[in-house]
């Protein structure tokens, strides 16, 4: 790479983005080492790359003494790769579209209180998301998502976990017509039965999350949950909070 810059193999899109960045600033590339302390797996639907990205972007322009707002970081992923997550705004709640890097609604609250389930639902699987082929929604589909945001309007505006979990839901059953994941029927009709109030899923990568409302949440919940994920997928599913104080 011109003017001496070392950056790990593998991070060929960062590579990219440390050029975006001289480019945008319109300085030559100069001479320097970029390292990488990350324990995010990729190609499983964690956005390992975007982060790379941002951090990227961020790093190489404090070192150069400049400040690029959220707009331009946004700008700039769009010069790196097709699509990327709303990693750089990670305490807000929004609607983002992730191939025009832009902010297309921020919900009037933040995440209500809520527990999730997430597990790997096939180990074996990466998935490289520049190399999917971007589904092609139907009118049908297009006029279901405009529901799917009214009932996230609505939820976060009530701190409503039952409208999100419906929400994603849907778009979760959606998304499985382009991107399958493995036994989602059988995990639907187990999250009904156990009382989750959702499937969320990862668009492109492996990962699941069976959604809870804290009041409903308990150990003996989350003992069931975890070897239901293990009978059926064979892997281990780990707890966490979203939202509330935390």
């Amino acid at each position: 790479m011109e003017g001496g810059l070392v950056v790990s193999k593998n991070k060929i899109l960062s590579r990219k983005a440390i050029e975006v960045v001289y480019d945008y600033f319109e300085i030559s590339c100069g001479n320097g080492e970029l390292n990488f302390d990350t324990e995010i797996p990729v190609g499983k639907g964690y956005g390992s790359s975007t982060a790379d990205i941002c951090a990227t972007i961020q790093a190489v322009s404090q070192a150069l003494g400049k400040h690029l707002t959220y707009q331009e970081i946004f700008k700039l992923c769009a010069r790196v790769e097709g699509a990327s997550d709303s990693t750089i705004l990670p305490n807000m709640a929004m609607l983002f579209d992730h191939t025009k890097h832009e902010v297309l609604q921020i919900y009037s609250k933040s995440f209500p209180k809520m527990h999730i389930v997430g597990f790997d639902s096939d180990v074996t699987q990466s998935v490289l998301t520049e190399k999917l082929i971007r589904p092609k929604y139907s009118s049908e589909e297009r006029r279901i998502f405009k529901l799917i945001n009214n009932l996230l309007t609505k939820g976060f505006s009530d701190q409503s976990v039952e409208l999100l979990g419906r929400a994603a839901t849907i778009s979760a059953e959606i998304n499985q017509k382009y991107y399958p994941k493995k036994n989602f029927k059988e995990l639907l009709e187990i999250s009904k039965d156990i009382g989750a109030s959702g499937i969320q899923i990862s668009d492109s990568g492996t990962l699941i999350g069976l959604i809870f409302d804290d009041e409903t949440w308990n150990k003996e919940l989350s003992s069931y949950c975890e070897k239901m994920i293990q009978r059926s997928y064979g892997v281990k599913a780990y707890n966490f909070q979203l939202g509330g104080t935390i």
